[in-house]
């Protein structure tokens, strides 16, 4: 220990400056309260210390996954834990200011090995630190999906997919999908393609599902060897007729309030009139009343309730809708858009709607927009052309469509909205402005996207493309 000599004069304290009055204090005894009060009396100047641990969930991922760091248990039961930070690089900087957060999510920007580092105080003032690793791959577009055989594409366009049975229902126009033999319907595991029955004689639409059946709407005549028009179900070994089809394929199949719906621009079954919205009753379609006029395209379930997107215009009235709502007693109509809605979604208990409008209610909100129940907003600038499908991924509201930018962003045809901002897909779906991609489709950690696809992020993706965060 370097010896510290004080060489300043003795001192008398005054009687009311803390001191004992009249005592005289020699240069030795100040030494002595000054050494005490840097190094305590017990003469340690470590601060004490506890233990704490926290858990990530996931343990690996993308730079797409939220991974969710979670302090484990109590630091004692005699003392309280008063405040955190974080540092997910462990590269010396906390990336978070303190706080009294047990939890906290984080998605890195690079892929790597990662060891993130936490560092917490108790109110007694001690202190504790842990460390993690996690393993963070590159988000990305996958390269499997070349051109058939050698490549796990399709031959033809796709138009439509579903999550069944574990995997995701294609239909389109194919007649090929990877090395297998699929008119026009098939199934993909994750990994290679089956055929779904003996298939379809005509385009399939779209897709849904009733129970444990796959329904299957589109511009066929015969489903395998069954009479079906524009409609059928199948049961995991055969396909099945419902009723007398339609004169036009329906653009969306849904189940609502466990009740069969088809939703499109057909007015008839058979000669029965089911203008736009039917449900099946087990034997047969039956008209709901819909009260509208114009095509539907689209449709989801918001709020306990069956809501249909279109160019929809009340009967009798020459001002547009474009979106109604279906509680299972009658229609009440959501008014607001210029144009016609093509896409419907649900994020964040939000009613989402997407198409070719550029206004709702009051606002410009370029062609995608959401409805909370009381007033139409937009998500930042919007989108610069139409959108044809939309999905949540990841927590991230999902857009396809013709749009080469998304606000100011390059995106070429499809892009996430994170909550404050749009962010695109790498490069995006290359080809865009000469194709379309129709449909956007989620199955475990995967997102889809089918269309009259060529390439995605630069990679040949032939009419299907699976982007894994």
């Amino acid at each position: 220990m370097r010896t510290i000599a004080w060489m300043g004069p003795t001192r008398t304290p005054a009687p009311n400056d803390g001191g004992i009055p009249g005592r005289t204090w020699s240069r030795s005894a100040l030494l002595g309260v000054a050494l005490l009060s840097v190094l305590g009396c017990a003469g340690d100047s470590t601060a004490p210390t506890f233990p704490i641990s926290f858990g990530v969930t996931p343990e690996s991922g993308s730079t797409g996954t939220d991974f969710v760091c979670t302090i484990a248990g109590d630091p004692g039961p005699d003392d309280t834990l008063t405040r955190v930070r974080w540092d997910f690089e462990n590269d010396g900087v906390w990336d978070t200011e303190w706080s009294t957060d047990r939890s906290v999510t984080h998605r890195f920007d690079t892929a790597g090995e990662k060891t993130i580092r936490l560092e917490a105080q108790l109110l007694g003032g001690a202190s504790g630190s842990a460390e993690r690793g996690v393993s963070v791959v590159g988000a990305g577009w996958w390269d499997g999906f070349g051109a058939p055989p050698t490549g796990q594409g399709l031959n033809e366009s796709a138009l439509i997919a579903q999550p069944y049975q574990g995997g995701l229902a294609v239909g389109g126009n194919f007649t090929v999908a990877g090395s297998t033999s699929a008119n026009r319907l098939a199934l993909w595991d994750g990994d290679s393609w089956s055929a779904i029955g003996p298939g379809l004689n005509g385009a399939v639409v779209t897709l849904g599902t009733f129970g444990p059946d796959l329904i299957v709407a589109g511009n066929f005549s015969r489903a395998g060897e069954v009479d079906a028009t524009r409609i059928a179900r199948w049961d995991g070994a055969a396909w099945h007729a419902l009723g007398a089809g339609f004169d036009t394929s329906p653009y969306a199949i849904m189940t609502y309030h466990d009740s069969l719906f088809a939703v499109g621009p057909f007015t008839l079954s058979g000669t029965d009139s089911v203008d736009y919205v039917a449900k099946w009753d087990g034997e047969s379609w039956r008209s709901v009343r819909t009260g509208f006029t114009n095509d539907a395209y689209c449709a989801t379930i918001w709020r306990d309730r069956l809501v249909v997107g279109g160019a929809l215009r009340r009967s009798g009235d020459t001002s547009r809708s474009s979106i109604a709502a279906y509680d299972g007693l009658g229609w009440t109509y959501i008014d607001g858009l210029d144009d016609t809605a093509y896409a419907l979604t649900v994020w964040n208990d939000e009613l989402v709607a997407g198409g070719f409008f550029r206004t709702a209610g009051s606002l410009t909100v370029n062609r995608i927009a959401r409805w909370d129940g009381l007033t139409w907003r937009g998500f930042g600038d919007g989108l610069s052309d139409w959108v044809t499908a939309l999905t949540v991924y990841r927590g991230d509201l999902v857009a396809t469509g013709r749009f080469p930018l998304a606000g100011t962003a390059q995106v070429n045809g499809i892009a996430r909205w994170n909550g404050t901002q749009w962010r695109p897909f790498q490069s995006g779906l290359s080809g865009f402005a000469q194709t379309t991609p129709w449909w956007l489709a989620t199955q475990g950690d995967h997102l889809y996207v089918v269309g009259e696809l060529l390439a995605a992020g630069g990679r040949p993706s032939l009419y299907i493309a699976r982007w894994e965060d």
